[in-house]
């Protein structure tokens, strides 16, 4: 019998959303989070490069948080993924939070593979993702999808790029004791990036202006197990020490690149 062929990123990624146990078809965001979010490093690497009328582009959006949380600012965007389920149900909260705030901006979904998005040259002001592009483990692969975003950015515009660190500190201990956030790298792998390789890889797409950094470090003290007593220690010494750009990147949760498109 022939080898099953590998299958891609996106046929990857359907599959699992659409299994049985999948919790993206019917994921319920609440308002607080989308506030918090908001206020986030997350938002404000995106907001903060994006024009108050700007047209922005999540590809690939699990929950839809960081779409709904964006909009939320009154910026318009356009979400993309592969599986409409996961468009769906992104496209039921946005209806349900419009009540909660008022200068919410629209949601547009559009079902599409990220390798050859279904959108003209430089269509958008922002690019952004979050927990996606590391799933191209061959970097060739990696770097073409990263070309692709940069083909629908406007010049002047920005792609913004969010991934787990694979270098984190504890990356060995949440693998051992199997941290949920861990549970599908066997059915989705993905690629341990450093910040400065992240860095690196958007200079060699060629975008300018790149900028690097990690987010929340203190914070991954609770992220698995979640006690409260860890909790409440990286509360504490959030409030208490600094994180300096050095230690954002070495132990943030997640990593952000940016770069300027020309």
């Amino acid at each position: 019998m022939p080898n099953e062929p590998e299958r891609t990123v996106a046929e990857r990624w359907e599959a699992v959303t659409n299994s049985p146990e999948s919790v993206y078809k019917s994921v319920v965001v609440p308002a607080q989070k989308i506030r918090n979010f908001a206020a986030s490093a997350y938002v404000h690497a995106i907001v903060d490069r994006a024009a108050p009328d700007a047209l922005c582009l999540e590809t690939g959006c699990g929950s839809g948080s960081l779409s709904l949380a964006v909009a939320s600012t009154g910026r318009r965007v356009v979400t993309l993924d592969i599986a409409q389920a996961v468009l769906d149900n992104l496209a039921a909260n946005h209806a349900r939070l419009a009540a909660d705030f008022p200068s919410m901006g629209p949601i547009t979904t559009v079902r599409g593979d990220i390798e050859r998005m279904p959108f003209a040259d430089a269509s958008f002001d922002v690019v952004f993702s979050e927990g996606v592009i590391e799933h191209w483990v061959e970097r060739p692969a990696r770097l073409a999808v990263m070309r692709e975003m940069i083909r629908v950015l406007r010049p002047g515009g920005r792609l913004v790029l969010f991934v787990p660190n694979g270098r984190h500190p504890l990356h060995g201990w949440w693998q051992l004791t199997r941290y949920p956030g861990y549970a599908s790298e066997n059915e989705v792998p993905w690629h341990r990036f450093t910040s400065a390789e992240l860095a690196a890889e958007l200079a060699e797409v060629g975008l300018a202006d790149i900028e690097h950094d990690g987010i929340s470090p203190w914070s991954t003290l609770a992220i698995w197990p979640n006690w409260w007593i860890l909790r409440a220690a990286a509360s504490v010494l959030r409030r208490l020490l600094p994180e300096p750009i050095w230690f954002r990147r070495r132990c943030g949760f997640n990593l952000m690149a940016a770069g300027k498109n020309g």
